[in-house]
Protein backbone atom coordinates (compact mmCIF):
# COMPACT_ATOMS: atom_id res chain seq x y z
CA UNK A 1 0.00 0.00 0.00
CA UNK A 2 3.14 1.91 0.19
CA UNK A 3 3.08 3.34 -3.96
CA UNK A 4 -0.53 4.04 -3.14
CA UNK A 5 0.10 6.49 0.25
CA UNK A 6 2.72 7.91 -1.74
CA UNK A 7 0.49 8.68 -4.83
CA UNK A 8 -2.20 9.96 -2.61
CA UNK A 9 0.25 12.15 -0.63
CA UNK A 10 1.07 14.30 -3.77
CA UNK A 11 -2.58 15.68 -3.57
CA UNK A 12 -3.07 16.12 0.42
CA UNK A 13 0.31 18.15 0.28
CA UNK A 14 -0.87 20.98 -0.99
CA UNK A 15 -4.35 22.74 -0.75
CA UNK A 16 -3.62 24.67 -3.70
CA UNK A 17 -4.24 24.09 -7.36
CA UNK A 18 -2.32 20.54 -9.11
CA UNK A 19 0.79 21.95 -10.67
CA UNK A 20 2.63 20.12 -13.18
CA UNK A 21 4.15 17.32 -11.40
CA UNK A 22 0.46 16.03 -10.54
CA UNK A 23 -0.94 16.38 -13.99
CA UNK A 24 1.71 13.98 -14.98
CA UNK A 25 1.46 11.64 -12.29
CA UNK A 26 -2.73 11.68 -12.89
CA UNK A 27 -1.97 11.22 -16.82
CA UNK A 28 0.60 8.56 -16.72
CA UNK A 29 -2.18 6.30 -14.28
CA UNK A 30 -5.00 7.13 -16.18
CA UNK A 31 -3.43 5.52 -19.66
CA UNK A 32 -2.08 3.05 -17.60
CA UNK A 33 -6.20 1.92 -16.40
CA UNK A 34 -6.62 2.49 -20.57
CA UNK A 35 -4.08 -0.17 -21.50
CA UNK A 36 -5.05 -2.51 -18.81
CA UNK A 37 -9.45 -2.27 -20.02
CA UNK A 38 -7.81 -2.74 -23.64
CA UNK A 39 -5.78 -5.80 -23.64
CA UNK A 40 -8.62 -7.67 -21.08
CA UNK A 41 -10.91 -6.34 -23.54
CA UNK A 42 -9.46 -7.56 -26.47
CA UNK A 43 -8.66 -11.09 -25.15
CA UNK A 44 -11.72 -11.96 -23.98
CA UNK A 45 -12.95 -10.64 -27.82
CA UNK A 46 -10.76 -13.08 -29.17
CA UNK A 47 -11.46 -16.19 -27.07
CA UNK A 48 -15.12 -15.31 -27.63
CA UNK A 49 -14.39 -15.29 -31.25
CA UNK A 50 -13.09 -18.67 -31.22
CA UNK A 51 -15.42 -20.07 -29.65
CA UNK A 52 -18.18 -19.30 -31.93
CA UNK A 53 -16.10 -20.49 -34.82
CA UNK A 54 -15.51 -23.69 -33.48
CA UNK A 55 -19.07 -24.03 -33.12
CA UNK A 56 -20.22 -22.90 -36.47
CA UNK A 57 -18.15 -24.72 -38.90
CA UNK A 58 -17.96 -28.05 -36.71
CA UNK A 59 -19.55 -30.74 -38.75
CA UNK A 60 -17.61 -33.77 -36.95
CA UNK A 61 -19.61 -37.23 -36.86
CA UNK A 62 -18.38 -37.02 -32.90
CA UNK A 63 -21.83 -35.19 -32.40
CA UNK A 64 -23.50 -38.40 -33.62
CA UNK A 65 -24.22 -41.25 -31.20
CA UNK A 66 -25.66 -43.74 -33.53
CA UNK A 67 -25.14 -45.15 -36.72
CA UNK A 68 -28.11 -43.91 -37.95
CA UNK A 69 -27.77 -40.48 -36.92
CA UNK A 70 -24.47 -40.59 -39.20
CA UNK A 71 -26.38 -41.77 -42.37
CA UNK A 72 -29.14 -39.35 -41.59
CA UNK A 73 -26.24 -36.26 -41.44
CA UNK A 74 -25.10 -37.70 -44.84
CA UNK A 75 -27.89 -37.99 -46.58
CA UNK A 76 -27.87 -34.47 -46.52
CA UNK A 77 -24.49 -34.17 -48.16
CA UNK A 78 -22.78 -34.17 -51.57
CA UNK A 79 -20.18 -36.68 -52.40
CA UNK A 80 -17.61 -34.49 -51.97
CA UNK A 81 -18.89 -33.48 -48.38
CA UNK A 82 -18.78 -37.09 -47.60
CA UNK A 83 -15.33 -37.92 -49.24
CA UNK A 84 -12.91 -37.02 -46.49
CA UNK A 85 -14.98 -39.13 -43.63
CA UNK A 86 -13.54 -42.30 -46.10
CA UNK A 87 -10.78 -41.58 -43.59
CA UNK A 88 -12.67 -40.90 -40.49
CA UNK A 89 -11.88 -44.53 -38.75
CA UNK A 90 -13.79 -43.19 -35.42
CA UNK A 91 -16.29 -45.94 -34.17
CA UNK A 92 -19.90 -44.72 -33.73
CA UNK A 93 -22.04 -47.75 -32.58
CA UNK A 94 -21.87 -51.39 -32.52
CA UNK A 95 -18.19 -51.71 -34.04
CA UNK A 96 -19.52 -50.20 -36.73
CA UNK A 97 -16.72 -46.98 -38.24
CA UNK A 98 -17.73 -43.62 -39.82
CA UNK A 99 -16.20 -44.63 -42.92
CA UNK A 100 -17.88 -47.63 -43.44
CA UNK A 101 -21.02 -45.70 -42.74
CA UNK A 102 -19.49 -43.30 -45.28
CA UNK A 103 -19.23 -45.61 -48.34
CA UNK A 104 -22.68 -46.64 -47.60
CA UNK A 105 -24.00 -43.56 -48.15
CA UNK A 106 -22.25 -42.67 -50.95
CA UNK A 107 -23.40 -46.27 -52.64
CA UNK A 108 -27.08 -45.33 -51.46
CA UNK A 109 -28.05 -42.07 -51.95
CA UNK A 110 -25.19 -41.05 -54.75
CA UNK A 111 -25.06 -44.42 -56.71
CA UNK A 112 -21.41 -43.88 -56.33
CA UNK A 113 -19.80 -46.89 -58.63
CA UNK A 114 -18.05 -48.85 -56.10
CA UNK A 115 -17.05 -52.01 -58.48
CA UNK A 116 -15.23 -49.12 -61.06
CA UNK A 117 -13.47 -47.27 -57.89
CA UNK A 118 -12.00 -50.74 -56.61
CA UNK A 119 -11.31 -51.79 -60.07
CA UNK A 120 -7.65 -53.79 -59.92
CA UNK A 121 -8.30 -54.32 -55.98
CA UNK A 122 -10.31 -57.29 -54.59
CA UNK A 123 -14.15 -56.04 -54.55
CA UNK A 124 -16.01 -56.50 -51.32
CA UNK A 125 -17.69 -59.58 -50.44
CA UNK A 126 -18.66 -58.87 -46.56
CA UNK A 127 -21.52 -56.08 -46.55
CA UNK A 128 -24.28 -55.33 -43.68
CA UNK A 129 -27.53 -53.55 -43.94
CA UNK A 130 -28.55 -51.22 -41.73
CA UNK A 131 -32.72 -50.13 -42.05
CA UNK A 132 -33.75 -46.35 -41.02
CA UNK A 133 -36.24 -44.83 -40.14
CA UNK A 134 -37.73 -44.08 -43.70
CA UNK A 135 -37.71 -47.70 -44.67
CA UNK A 136 -34.13 -46.54 -46.13
CA UNK A 137 -31.61 -50.09 -46.22
CA UNK A 138 -28.13 -48.63 -46.44
CA UNK A 139 -25.58 -51.31 -47.48
CA UNK A 140 -22.14 -51.18 -46.22
CA UNK A 141 -18.86 -52.95 -46.47
CA UNK A 142 -17.09 -53.31 -42.99
CA UNK A 143 -13.39 -54.42 -42.75
CA UNK A 144 -12.28 -52.76 -46.15
CA UNK A 145 -8.30 -52.00 -46.05
CA UNK A 146 -6.59 -48.57 -46.53
CA UNK A 147 -6.17 -49.44 -49.57
CA UNK A 148 -9.87 -49.29 -50.55
CA UNK A 149 -10.84 -46.24 -48.79
CA UNK A 150 -8.08 -44.44 -50.94
CA UNK A 151 -8.59 -45.97 -54.25
CA UNK A 152 -12.40 -44.65 -53.24
CA UNK A 153 -10.90 -41.29 -52.22
CA UNK A 154 -8.46 -40.94 -55.83
CA UNK A 155 -11.80 -41.91 -57.53
CA UNK A 156 -14.45 -39.42 -56.33
CA UNK A 157 -11.99 -37.06 -56.93
CA UNK A 158 -10.99 -37.10 -60.11
CA UNK A 159 -13.99 -38.66 -61.93
CA UNK A 160 -16.37 -36.26 -63.34
CA UNK A 161 -19.80 -38.56 -62.90
CA UNK A 162 -18.31 -41.01 -60.26
CA UNK A 163 -21.92 -42.94 -60.61
CA UNK A 164 -23.28 -46.26 -61.96
CA UNK A 165 -25.49 -46.42 -64.98
CA UNK A 166 -28.40 -45.91 -62.60
CA UNK A 167 -26.98 -42.70 -61.13
CA UNK A 168 -26.57 -41.32 -64.36
CA UNK A 169 -29.86 -42.39 -65.56
CA UNK A 170 -31.68 -40.54 -62.36
CA UNK A 171 -29.96 -37.13 -62.99
CA UNK A 172 -30.97 -37.19 -66.82
CA UNK A 173 -34.84 -38.10 -66.31
CA UNK A 174 -34.30 -34.53 -65.47
CA UNK A 175 -35.18 -32.79 -68.79
CA UNK A 176 -32.46 -29.77 -68.01
CA UNK A 177 -29.91 -32.01 -67.04
CA UNK A 178 -29.72 -33.37 -70.92
CA UNK A 179 -28.04 -30.59 -71.67
CA UNK A 180 -24.79 -31.61 -69.86
CA UNK A 181 -22.61 -32.69 -72.41
CA UNK A 182 -20.12 -34.27 -70.02
CA UNK A 183 -23.20 -35.96 -68.64
CA UNK A 184 -24.85 -37.32 -71.88
CA UNK A 185 -21.47 -38.27 -73.14
CA UNK A 186 -20.53 -40.49 -69.81
CA UNK A 187 -24.26 -42.13 -70.21
CA UNK A 188 -23.38 -42.75 -73.97
CA UNK A 189 -20.87 -45.27 -72.64
CA UNK A 190 -23.01 -47.03 -70.20
CA UNK A 191 -23.82 -50.88 -71.27
CA UNK A 192 -27.32 -50.19 -71.05
CA UNK A 193 -27.55 -47.30 -73.61
CA UNK A 194 -25.18 -48.92 -76.23
CA UNK A 195 -27.79 -52.27 -76.36
CA UNK A 196 -30.58 -50.37 -77.02
CA UNK A 197 -28.36 -48.44 -79.58
CA UNK A 198 -27.07 -51.05 -81.54
CA UNK A 199 -30.42 -52.77 -82.11
CA UNK A 200 -31.87 -49.00 -83.42
CA UNK A 201 -28.71 -49.18 -85.49
CA UNK A 202 -29.79 -52.33 -87.57
CA UNK A 203 -32.97 -50.83 -88.68
CA UNK A 204 -31.22 -48.76 -91.50
CA UNK A 205 -32.37 -45.23 -89.93
CA UNK A 206 -30.43 -43.07 -88.89
CA UNK A 207 -31.87 -42.10 -85.31
CA UNK A 208 -29.77 -40.35 -83.07
CA UNK A 209 -28.16 -40.81 -79.76
CA UNK A 210 -30.14 -37.76 -78.00
CA UNK A 211 -33.55 -39.75 -79.68
CA UNK A 212 -32.60 -42.79 -78.12
CA UNK A 213 -31.77 -40.66 -74.64
CA UNK A 214 -35.27 -38.97 -74.42
CA UNK A 215 -36.89 -41.89 -74.92
CA UNK A 216 -35.01 -43.77 -72.25
CA UNK A 217 -35.54 -41.30 -70.09
CA UNK A 218 -39.21 -41.13 -70.15
CA UNK A 219 -39.31 -44.78 -69.23
CA UNK A 220 -38.22 -46.59 -66.22
CA UNK A 221 -34.84 -47.73 -64.96
CA UNK A 222 -36.15 -51.10 -64.63
CA UNK A 223 -37.51 -51.01 -67.97
CA UNK A 224 -34.20 -50.15 -69.40
CA UNK A 225 -31.85 -52.84 -67.18
CA UNK A 226 -34.34 -55.75 -67.86
CA UNK A 227 -33.98 -54.85 -71.88
CA UNK A 228 -30.69 -54.88 -71.42
CA UNK A 229 -30.27 -58.19 -69.04
CA UNK A 230 -31.97 -60.01 -72.28
CA UNK A 231 -30.28 -58.43 -74.94
CA UNK A 232 -26.90 -59.47 -73.47
CA UNK A 233 -28.31 -63.14 -73.18
CA UNK A 234 -30.16 -63.44 -76.31
CA UNK A 235 -28.33 -60.71 -78.87
CA UNK A 236 -31.76 -60.33 -80.57
CA UNK A 237 -31.02 -57.21 -82.84
CA UNK A 238 -34.42 -58.11 -85.14
CA UNK A 239 -37.11 -55.56 -86.25
CA UNK A 240 -39.33 -57.72 -84.23
CA UNK A 241 -37.40 -56.85 -81.04
CA UNK A 242 -37.07 -52.97 -81.74
CA UNK A 243 -40.62 -52.94 -82.34
CA UNK A 244 -41.53 -54.95 -79.12
CA UNK A 245 -39.21 -52.15 -76.99
CA UNK A 246 -41.08 -49.48 -78.50
CA UNK A 247 -44.31 -50.92 -77.83
CA UNK A 248 -43.08 -51.04 -74.30
CA UNK A 249 -42.15 -47.63 -74.40
CA UNK A 250 -45.44 -46.63 -75.89
CA UNK A 251 -47.36 -48.38 -73.47
CA UNK A 252 -45.54 -46.67 -70.70
CA UNK A 253 -46.60 -43.21 -71.74
CA UNK A 254 -42.78 -42.07 -73.90
CA UNK A 255 -43.61 -39.29 -76.61
CA UNK A 256 -40.64 -40.10 -78.04
CA UNK A 257 -41.13 -44.03 -78.47
CA UNK A 258 -44.72 -42.80 -80.24
CA UNK A 259 -42.53 -40.63 -82.56
CA UNK A 260 -39.85 -43.31 -83.05
CA UNK A 261 -42.41 -45.67 -84.34
CA UNK A 262 -43.20 -43.45 -86.79
CA UNK A 263 -40.00 -42.64 -88.11
CA UNK A 264 -38.24 -46.64 -88.25
CA UNK A 265 -41.84 -48.70 -88.09
CA UNK A 266 -44.25 -46.80 -89.51
CA UNK A 267 -46.01 -49.26 -91.35
CA UNK A 268 -45.73 -52.06 -88.63
CA UNK A 269 -47.31 -49.56 -86.48
CA UNK A 270 -50.00 -48.92 -89.09
CA UNK A 271 -51.17 -52.72 -90.24
CA UNK A 272 -49.69 -54.66 -87.06
CA UNK A 273 -50.60 -52.91 -83.56
CA UNK A 274 -53.58 -53.70 -82.31
CA UNK A 275 -56.59 -50.88 -81.82
CA UNK A 276 -55.72 -50.06 -78.57
CA UNK A 277 -51.89 -49.46 -78.99
CA UNK A 278 -52.58 -47.49 -82.03
CA UNK A 279 -55.13 -45.26 -79.82
CA UNK A 280 -52.45 -44.67 -77.21
CA UNK A 281 -49.34 -44.19 -79.96
CA UNK A 282 -52.17 -41.55 -81.73
CA UNK A 283 -52.35 -39.65 -78.04
CA UNK A 284 -48.86 -39.52 -77.17
CA UNK A 285 -48.68 -37.86 -81.14
CA UNK A 286 -48.91 -33.72 -79.76
CA UNK A 287 -46.32 -31.79 -82.22
CA UNK A 288 -47.41 -31.87 -85.61
CA UNK A 289 -45.12 -33.05 -87.80
CA UNK A 290 -45.36 -34.54 -91.22
CA UNK A 291 -44.95 -38.08 -90.38
CA UNK A 292 -47.72 -37.43 -87.43
CA UNK A 293 -50.08 -36.09 -89.91
CA UNK A 294 -49.84 -38.55 -92.67
CA UNK A 295 -50.42 -41.15 -89.80
CA UNK A 296 -53.29 -39.63 -88.33
CA UNK A 297 -54.92 -39.25 -92.17
CA UNK A 298 -54.71 -42.61 -92.80
CA UNK A 299 -56.06 -44.15 -89.26
CA UNK A 300 -58.70 -41.86 -89.61
CA UNK A 301 -59.78 -43.37 -92.86
CA UNK A 302 -58.70 -46.54 -91.87
CA UNK A 303 -60.91 -49.60 -91.37
CA UNK A 304 -59.68 -49.62 -87.63
CA UNK A 305 -62.54 -48.66 -84.69
CA UNK A 306 -64.10 -45.51 -83.61
CA UNK A 307 -61.80 -45.02 -81.00
CA UNK A 308 -59.08 -45.17 -83.03
CA UNK A 309 -60.37 -42.80 -85.72
CA UNK A 310 -61.65 -40.50 -82.93
CA UNK A 311 -58.10 -40.56 -81.19
CA UNK A 312 -56.63 -39.87 -84.86
CA UNK A 313 -58.97 -36.84 -85.67
CA UNK A 314 -58.38 -35.35 -82.29
CA UNK A 315 -54.50 -35.01 -83.61
CA UNK A 316 -55.41 -33.33 -87.01
CA UNK A 317 -57.80 -30.99 -85.03
CA UNK A 318 -55.20 -30.06 -82.77
CA UNK A 319 -52.72 -29.96 -85.34
CA UNK A 320 -55.19 -26.72 -86.97
CA UNK A 321 -55.34 -25.57 -84.25
CA UNK A 322 -59.41 -26.29 -83.82
CA UNK A 323 -61.49 -27.83 -81.20
CA UNK A 324 -63.13 -30.85 -82.77
CA UNK A 325 -67.08 -30.99 -82.75
CA UNK A 326 -69.14 -32.00 -80.48
CA UNK A 327 -70.80 -34.54 -81.01
CA UNK A 328 -68.43 -35.78 -82.74
CA UNK A 329 -68.81 -36.00 -87.10
CA UNK A 330 -66.73 -38.90 -88.33
CA UNK A 331 -67.93 -37.92 -92.28
CA UNK A 332 -66.84 -34.14 -91.04
CA UNK A 333 -63.63 -34.62 -89.89
CA UNK A 334 -63.07 -36.58 -93.22
CA UNK A 335 -63.88 -34.01 -95.69
CA UNK A 336 -61.94 -31.60 -92.96
CA UNK A 337 -58.40 -33.59 -93.83
CA UNK A 338 -58.94 -36.36 -96.27
CA UNK A 339 -61.62 -35.07 -98.90
CA UNK A 340 -60.28 -34.80 -102.36
CA UNK A 341 -56.71 -37.35 -102.06
CA UNK A 342 -57.64 -40.40 -105.04
CA UNK A 343 -55.53 -42.54 -106.17
CA UNK A 344 -53.69 -41.18 -109.87
CA UNK A 345 -55.84 -42.72 -112.70
CA UNK A 346 -52.34 -43.04 -114.88
CA UNK A 347 -49.09 -44.15 -113.60
CA UNK A 348 -46.72 -41.62 -111.80
CA UNK A 349 -43.16 -41.14 -110.72
CA UNK A 350 -42.49 -40.68 -106.99
CA UNK A 351 -38.99 -39.54 -105.67
CA UNK A 352 -38.20 -40.58 -102.61
CA UNK A 353 -37.36 -38.04 -100.01
CA UNK A 354 -35.27 -38.13 -96.80
CA UNK A 355 -37.20 -39.90 -94.13
CA UNK A 356 -40.16 -41.11 -96.06
CA UNK A 357 -41.27 -44.76 -95.88
CA UNK A 358 -42.50 -47.19 -98.15
CA UNK A 359 -45.62 -47.22 -96.20
CA UNK A 360 -45.58 -42.99 -96.38
CA UNK A 361 -45.67 -43.20 -99.85
CA UNK A 362 -48.44 -45.54 -100.39
CA UNK A 363 -51.09 -43.08 -97.92
CA UNK A 364 -49.78 -40.21 -100.00
CA UNK A 365 -51.08 -41.88 -102.83
CA UNK A 366 -53.76 -44.35 -101.17
CA UNK A 367 -52.58 -47.12 -103.00
CA UNK A 368 -51.49 -50.42 -101.38
CA UNK A 369 -47.77 -51.06 -100.02
CA UNK A 370 -47.29 -54.54 -102.02
CA UNK A 371 -49.14 -52.63 -105.15
CA UNK A 372 -45.71 -50.61 -105.02
CA UNK A 373 -43.22 -53.34 -104.66
CA UNK A 374 -44.42 -55.36 -107.15
CA UNK A 375 -44.12 -52.37 -109.58
CA UNK A 376 -40.74 -51.61 -108.66
CA UNK A 377 -39.39 -55.25 -107.75
CA UNK A 378 -38.66 -54.19 -104.42
CA UNK A 379 -38.43 -57.43 -102.41
CA UNK A 380 -38.74 -55.51 -98.58
CA UNK A 381 -40.48 -51.83 -97.46
CA UNK A 382 -36.77 -50.72 -97.21
CA UNK A 383 -35.58 -47.33 -99.58
CA UNK A 384 -33.54 -45.25 -99.63
CA UNK A 385 -33.58 -41.53 -99.86
CA UNK A 386 -33.46 -40.02 -103.72
CA UNK A 387 -34.78 -43.65 -104.91
CA UNK A 388 -37.36 -42.97 -108.41
CA UNK A 389 -40.80 -45.12 -107.93
CA UNK A 390 -43.26 -45.92 -110.17
CA UNK A 391 -46.55 -45.45 -108.13
CA UNK A 392 -48.72 -47.56 -110.03
CA UNK A 393 -52.52 -46.42 -111.38
CA UNK A 394 -55.49 -47.37 -109.35
CA UNK A 395 -57.12 -50.20 -110.34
Amino acid sequence: MQWFNRFTSIFSSSPKQPNLRQWLVISGAANAILIVMVVIGFTRGHAQKNEKVTVETSTSTNYFTSNEAVIEHFRSCTINQILPELQNNEEVEEGVLVQELAVGALVTFHHFDLPRALLGLPQPTNQQTLLVKDGTEVTFFPNLSNDHYEALSRFGQSEKWPLTSHGLFTLLQKKSNRSNESLTDAFFLTPEFLSVEALFNRSGIVVEKTELLEMISQGEWNQLTQFARKQRRTQDLSASRRQRLLIDYIASGSEKAAYLMLKTDEAFAAEKLDDVAVATLLQLLDNPTAQAEVFAKAMLISGRSDTVKRAAASCLYQYVGEKPPIPYDHDKAVRRFVAGVAAPKEPRKHTVQEGETLWRISRQYRIDVDKIKAANNLQNDMVRSGKKLVIPAAG
